[in-house]
């Protein structure tokens, strides 16, 4: 039996760089293995390892977890010919097959991750690119799912039961709005556009405006609902030239990022680099970092802790302070509500709505109202009614009380040709 004369390839001290790796040669062992070929004759094979220390991350080759194995080791070898095929640090590679703790394990390389884990100990055994489904958690109402990790770092967690489905561009932009302390329209839906609606509508210097923050959908097929990236393009042309004939400018934000990790960059970057927002507003006085915060928010613990904490509050008044409609609101109370998150009956809220609208209604109708025709006074009457029921006889035309309301609140600018102001 004829042993092979050890020839190695690398020695101690000796340092591989290239190929997005730089480590340090620190041990070596050679482990002689009987072979027997087809002939069966037999012959001594010299299998040669390898510890190193990488100079990027530091893994010494010490105590680490197994991917392979799932089992914890105190060393770490590797072959030569895995070497010499430029394999990567184990530790630090695009996909790495051990993890270290303190080094590469999701605590420490994704720490905003930790929350949706169930077992604590995952986070230990398995890095951000894993492919292994494990059991997670929703950190808001304790919902369970067995998710793949891999797809948690790309795409986040999507609590099936709490999600307040406001996609996290759309509050990205909306925390922006509110930075910039505009006012502005969230889903915004005139009629001219029927059923669909635009992201933000916005005003400034007499013009009109709107935002579009457009996901991974305006560009892929969107596999969920079934709608094509061509079919989402010729809805996207539709919006813009139904927005167009309005003389409303449209502004498009590619929000298409490649993963969660870097979205908030992604879409910061996106916002900062287009030229038509740097001319309307001065970016420098936005806090990028509240809208990344606000973005990750539940917007349904959000309006349960309004509620919980006022439980006079009517939801128009919680949608007033949050900047969403009231059905919206309605919505994640119910939802709240099955979570223990705040007390909630829609029936008496909807009396109450009533009642207070009733109120408003009254307040309204019964102002004193003047009208104006060309600017020149027309008369005043005791109240928008009163207008109402003798408009046919005073101006040959029927004026409606709520119309007549709606000049005087500001949401029209004229009606039949008349202005009006409360008296």
């Amino acid at each position: 039996m004829k042993q092979k004369e050890i020839k190695l390839k690398y020695e101690i001290g000796q340092r591989i760089q290239g190929n997005k790796r730089n480590i340090t040669i620190t041990n070596i062992k050679v482990i002689q293995e009987e072979r027997i070929d087809k002939k069966g004759r037999k012959s001594i094979a010299n299998l040669k390892y390898y510890k190193y220390t990488c100079n990027l991350c530091s893994f010494e080759c010490g105590k680490h977890w197994s991917i392979k194995n799932r089992e914890y080791k105190d060393e770490y070898w590797i072959r030569e010919d895995h070497l010499i095929g430029g394999t990567y640090c184990s530790c630090c590679s695009p996909n790495p097959n051990i993890v270290v703790q303190g080094i590469n394990d999701i605590l420490i390389t994704h720490p905003y991750l930790v929350k949706y884990f169930k077992n604590i100990e995952d986070v230990y055994t398995h890095s951000y690119a894993s492919n292994k489904e494990v059991w997670m958690k929703c950190p808001d109402c304790g919902n369970e799912k067995k998710s793949n990790i891999v797809n948690l770092y790309k795409q986040g967690f999507n609590c099936k039961k709490c999600s307040d489905e406001i996609k996290y561009p759309n509050k990205f932009a909306f925390k922006m709005f509110e930075e910039l302390r505009i006012d502005f329209i969230p889903e915004y839906s005139p009629d001219w556009i029927g059923r669909k609606r635009y992201d933000f509508y916005f005003e400034l210097n007499d013009k009109q405006y709107i935002l579009e923050m457009d996901g991974g959908f305006h560009n892929n097929d969107n596999k969920m609902s079934g709608q094509t990236k061509e079919e989402s393009q010729v809805i996207d042309d539709y919006k813009d030239e139904m927005a167009n004939k309005q003389n409303i400018e449209v502004i498009r934000i590619d929000c298409d990022y490649p993963n969660i990790e870097t979205r908030f960059k992604f879409i910061k970057n996106n916002i900062l680099q287009n030229d038509k927002l740097n001319e309307l507003f001065d970016l420098s006085l936005v806090d990028f970092n509240k809208c990344n915060e606000y973005s990750l928010s539940n917007l349904i613990k959000i309006a349960c802790e309004y509620k919980m904490n006022n439980p006079n509050i009517t939801t128009t008044e919680v949608g007033k302070i949050m900047g969403y409609h009231r059905d919206s609101i309605r919505n994640w109370l119910k939802i709240g509500m099955k979570f223990g998150w705040c007390s909630y009956n829609a029936d008496d809220e909807a009396l109450k709505n009533r009642n207070i609208n009733h109120s408003k209604n009254k307040e309204r109708y019964s102002k004193p109202i003047e009208i104006f025709k060309n600017g020149i006074s027309k008369g005043i009457f005791e109240s928008s009614s009163e207008l109402d029921r003798k408009s046919e006889e005073l101006f040959e035309t029927k004026l409606d009380f709520r119309n007549i309301s709606a000049v005087c609140l500001g949401k029209l600018k004229m009606y039949k040709g008349y202005t009006f102001k409360f008296v």
